[in-house]
């Protein structure tokens, strides 16, 4: 299995000036494009690097300082480093297995792996996600899909049965896969590959393709060539685009950078970071826009992924009435708006844990906060609530269940559901306790029977555990104050 080496740029959209001030930087030299690359990634509201060695990602707030491990990831490199332009903070890597975040790099879980009769033994080598839907495309020996709890679908071969070095999706669905020397097209929902021709009719070049990115155009991508810079594709033609500055040549990671008015992010094989402004549809200026990443500071650096996360703001609102909580000063973080009154009013931080980030939007209206045991979710029309967890099955032990009869949750302290289940009587006056306007409990109606469980703390205590739309609730016989608890969520729990 090829695996490269990645560095992760997320570009600070609130002090843009700072970050992409074109001041006096050294560039490094332009040496020939490396052959390692990896897929574009994203930007958030505060700068971080993610960085790919032999022993595995690691993250810092700044270039060049404090490199600390994600959670969740396993040592070792990685063949793949793909943003979710659709969601904000959401990326995806893979060595050999899938490993998500949505906090930007700061956690990450394992997706269930794809059937190995698809992508073979060495697993996934690529990734790709559509910009306009959010579907992940994985590739292997075949080419798979993922859609959250559609799970992994077969999608098709790669091009000439072999499997893809690079992959890129348009944003009408279309996909581009590299192998070799050649870049090859695929119509939306079918695996019948074209390769890609020069749009003047030359000979395209014959040199490994060493980044795809989202294009400059609205349905074009990116394409690197070792010794021939970059080219704009859309479907199966292409054309070069035009350098000015420090010239393109060692490229080995490219992104669009949406937020700042359609400029691209590139990276040199030597740890070299550059904005590129785009002076017509077929011309691009760089330059300088980081100080060069220090080898020493971050081994085996090969590629920086840019800026495609979107940057959707929270409603004003959202910056008012701000209180801070956290395990210490050092670590508080705002509650905001209509979520504080939701907090003080329920239960602070007894019930709900300490807020893992600050509100973010989600579009449409949404705007939600994620917390140790809940995940808080306000629209416009519906005001603040608890918001719906996925439980598949092995999530915090869930397991899909058989109701009850109905008889079984007729009587005193119950409540009893259309699904076919009901509030356990030892949970019913705590799930009572917490009921809206509408007489309908925050923690929404069960999703399944009490039964055994693991406490989701460190001690790994036996415990009863109910399964509710939006939380888990936890019963601890003979626990030191209260006996029963909202569980703590896994980071892949909270995904939006």
């Amino acid at each position: 299995m090829r695996y490269v080496a990645a560095l992760l740029v997320f570009i600070a959209v609130a002090a843009p000036v700072v970050l992409f001030a074109l001041a006096p930087t050294a560039a490094p030299a332009a040496p020939s494009v490396s052959s390692s690359a990896a897929p574009a990634a994203g930007s958030l509201t505060t700068a971080s690097i993610v960085v790919s060695a032999g022993h595995g990602l690691r993250l810092s707030s700044t270039p060049q300082k404090a490199w600390t491990s994600p959670r969740g990831l396993p040592a070792g490199s990685f063949a793949a480093l793909v943003a979710d332009p659709t969601t904000t903070g959401s990326a995806y890597v893979a060595n050999g297995d899938v490993y998500h975040t949505t906090d930007g790099g700061a956690h990450w879980a394992r997706l269930a792996p794809p059937p190995r009769s698809l992508v073979g033994m060495g697993g996934v080598t690529a990734l790709a996600v559509d910009p306009t839907d959010g579907t992940l495309y994985a590739a292997g020996h075949t080419i798979v899909s993922y859609r959250g709890a559609s799970g992994w679908q077969a999608w098709g071969a790669g091009p000439r049965n072999l499997p893809p070095a690079l992959l890129a999706v348009g944003r009408q669905h279309d996909l581009y896969a590299a192998v070799g020397d050649a870049l090859y097209y695929s119509l939306p929902s079918s695996s019948s590959w074209v390769p890609v021709q020069r749009a003047d009719g030359g000979v395209w070049p014959a040199a490994p393709i060493t980044a795809l990115g989202r294009g400059l155009q609205r349905n074009a991508i990116i394409a690197a060539i070792r010794g021939s810079g970059l080219w704009s594709v859309t479907g199966n033609t292409g054309y070069a685009l035009g350098v000015v500055g420090t010239g393109t040549d060692d490229i080995v990671s490219l992104a669009l950078e949406s937020t700042l008015g359609q400029r691209l992010l590139a990276v040199t094989a030597n740890g070299g970071v550059y904005d590129g402004q785009p002076t017509s549809d077929a011309q691009v200026q760089w330059a300088a826009a980081l100080s060069p990443v220090n080898p020493a500071d971050v081994p085996l650096v090969a590629a920086i992924n840019g800026a495609e996360w979107p940057t959707l703001k929270v409603p004003p609102q959202f910056a008012q009435n701000c209180i801070a909580n956290g395990r210490a000063p050092t670590t508080a973080l705002p509650i905001c708006g209509p979520f504080v009154s939701f907090y003080q009013r329920l239960g602070t931080t007894f019930l709900f844990g300490y807020p893992r980030g600050p509100a973010r939007a989600l579009g449409g209206g949404v705007v939600v906060q994620d917390f140790d045991r809940a995940q808080f979710r306000w629209t416009p029309s519906g005001g603040t609530t608890l918001a719906p967890v996925n439980w598949r099955p092995g999530l915090l032990g869930f397991t899909a269940m058989k109701p009850p009869s109905p008889q079984v949750g007729v009587g005193a302290n119950t409540a009893y559901y259309p699904r076919g289940y009901y509030v356990d009587p030892m949970f019913y006056e705590f799930w009572r306790g917490y009921l809206l306007s509408n007489g309908v409990s925050i923690f929404g109606p069960p999703e399944s029977q009490a039964t055994r469980g693991t406490s989701s703390d460190a001690s790994g205590q036996p415990v009863r555990v109910q399964y509710f739309r939006n939380v888990r609730l936890e019963y601890r016989a003979g626990a030191i104050g209260p006996s029963i608890r909202l569980s703590y969520l896994p980071d892949d729990a909270l995904r939006q």
